[in-house]
Formats: structure tokens, sequence, C-alpha cells
């Protein structure tokens, strides 16, 4: 989130945002803020989220359409957490600041908790791929609203469009390679079965497991994309978040050979679609890099996010893969 966005957040804005789905400041507890405020609240022993929105990143009639969707999904039987109405009975509500606005909206949140990787077992990770699996089963068939509420194909977002305005200038190669990346990804085949509506960031941040069963949140980023988008970059985070001595490329086949177990349990995809993997595991690479040189100090990084530009700029700028295509030969569940 850029720094001027956090400054509109005033506390008179913010008690109108809470206000909006019946809350006081004091009723709710912050607990994230990467490109939304994000806050917990709790009635009647029942546990939510709040989520705090500006216009900048998402307009009303983008949100609009991931809710649309999250309900489908529901009604469908996927394990998501439903939006909550607000005090008028809207799943979105808009608090106006100056000449741009913040979206409120709210959710249930999952019961259980993350699973840290060394804490995957196979079984967590084939439910995982189960999910993403029944996610795309249903995206083949669902029918966005009509008009303007749509969300936008994965070339839109303002991470690709607007990536220049990001990269310092000594980095604008990055630019170039995402460009020549995105090539590669226009030529790609699309139809129903291969390229829909997809939540486009299941890592293990955004979704809990209780008794075995995961419930997936935070559709912030759903978007028109290939539907193996969804797949590398479960890939991309598990072995982003392995120790430095498990970064091996036998943990990744053993992680995608179980992913795909589940997945295939739902839905099918031609093996063609586990060969370019790769380019989508390069894409996110260039599209994480880009997010933080957005959102935080270049100057001021810690922990896993300076490793990870650290080691990116040389990859990225020396075309290296994630992973080689080698490992995407070796799964045996596809």
């Amino acid at each position: 989130m850029e720094a001027h966005i956090k400054k509109l957040l005033t506390n008179d804005i913010f008690a109108k945002c809470v206000e909006t789905f019946g809350l006081k400041e004091d009723d709710v507890t912050k607990i994230g803020g990467f490109e939304s405020f994000i806050y917990e609240y709790s009635r009647k022993y029942q546990n939510y989220i709040l989520r705090i929105t500006h216009q900048s990143h998402r307009t009303m009639s983008m949100m609009d359409a991931e809710v649309h969707f999250v309900n489908y999904l529901a009604a469908h039987g996927a394990h998501v957490c439903r939006p909550v109405p607000s005090v008028e009975g809207k799943w979105i509500e808009c608090v106006d600041v100056g000449d741009s606005y913040f979206l409120v909206s709210s959710f249930e949140k999952a019961k259980g908790g993350h699973v840290k990787n060394e804490d995957l077992n196979p079984e967590i990770i084939t439910e995982w791929g189960r999910v993403i699996g029944h996610f795309h089963a249903l995206s083949i068939n669902y029918e966005p609203q009509k008009g303007e509420n749509k969300r936008h194909a994965w070339h839109d977002g303002a991470l690709l469009t607007q990536a220049k305005d990001y990269l310092p200038h000594e980095e604008r190669f990055i630019h170039e390679k995402m460009l020549n990346q995105m090539e590669q990804l226009y030529k790609l085949p699309k139809n129903q079965h291969t390229y829909g509506l997809i939540h486009a960031d299941i890592h293990r941040g955004n979704f809990f497991v209780n008794n075995g069963k995961i419930t997936v949140f935070d559709f912030d980023d759903c978007v028109y994309h290939w539907f193996v988008q969804d797949i590398a970059i479960a890939l991309f985070y598990y072995k982003l978040h392995l120790k430095e001595e498990d970064q091996s490329e036998a943990r990744a086949v053993q992680f995608l050979d179980l992913l795909m177990k589940g997945y295939t349990q739902e839905n099918a995809l031609d093996r063609f679609w586990l060969k370019q993997i790769p380019l989508f595991l390069k894409l996110r690479e260039i599209e994480l890099f880009i997010a933080i040189r957005r959102s935080f100090d270049k100057d001021n990084l810690s922990g896993w996010i300076e490793r990870f530009v650290d080691k990116s700029m040389y990859t990225i700028e020396h075309d290296i893969p994630v992973l080689s295509e080698e490992v995407f030969h070796s799964i045996s569940s596809f």
C-alpha cells in the first residue's frame, strides 16, 4: 500500500468506516494492511473480518464482482469465507474522503489457523490441491454479473500496467523482463476449461486449516487468468518460504505431486499446462518484486522480503528459472 493512502485513513474517516457495520473504533483490532486495512471483530461469539480498501486499489464495481464470485462459490459448496451485510444490508459501503473514497466490506472469519511450511503434511497439501481444483471446476460454469461489475483480466492489473511507476530507474530492466514474460503468456491457448476467474493468491497466508479442511479467504486479487496460475502460485510461495537448507527441487516435486493428486480429484487439466508452470512462476516472481517496490521503502527491508529482493534482482536479470523444467516432467499424479 502506498504511503499517501495510509494518510487518508484519518481517525474521523476510520470511525465512519466502522460505523457502516455497526461498530465502534474500539470494537476492531488491526491484523493486516498490505493492500487494504484489515481488522478483526466479534459478535455473538462469532469472529469476523472488516476490510477497508481505497478506491485506488479497487473500485466499487471491482469489489462488487469479487463478492458476487465468493457468494457463487459458497452457494456451490466451496469452503470460502462468506461476505456479511452492513447495517444497511449492503455487501459494500462507500465512505468519501475528499475526491476519492474508501470501500468497506466484511466477511466471516475462517475457523482454524495458518499452517507453517514445516507443518504441512501430505494430507493438507492434497486438500490444498483439491480445493483449488474445486474452485476451477466451479469457475468453468460461472457467469459474472452483466455490465461493468466484472473482474479484469490478468494483464490489466496495476502491478503490470504501472510497473514503471513503482521501479527505480536502475531497475527498469525488470519492466522489460516483465513484458517479455507477458508476451510468452499471450501465446497460450484459452478456452472455458483452461481459463477463467481464479483466486490468484492461494498461498498459506490466505487459508486456514481446521480439522484437516481448508477454508480460503481474501479474494481481493481474483482475476481472469489461466487456471494453472493458481497451481503455480501455491508452488511459488511454498518454495519461497522453505528454509535455505530445504530449497531442493526434490521438495518441489514432492509438493507438486501431492497438490496435483488433490487437484485432479475435482478438475481435469491437460498435462500440457504442467509444462507451462515455469512461465507462471517467473511472472509471479516479477510481480512480487514490483509489489515490494510499490509498498516498501527499498532502503529499509528486512526478513524474507530483503532476502527475496536480493536474490530475485539477480535471477530476473539473468533469466534464471524459479524451478527447472525437469521438475515438471517428474510429476506422477497429474
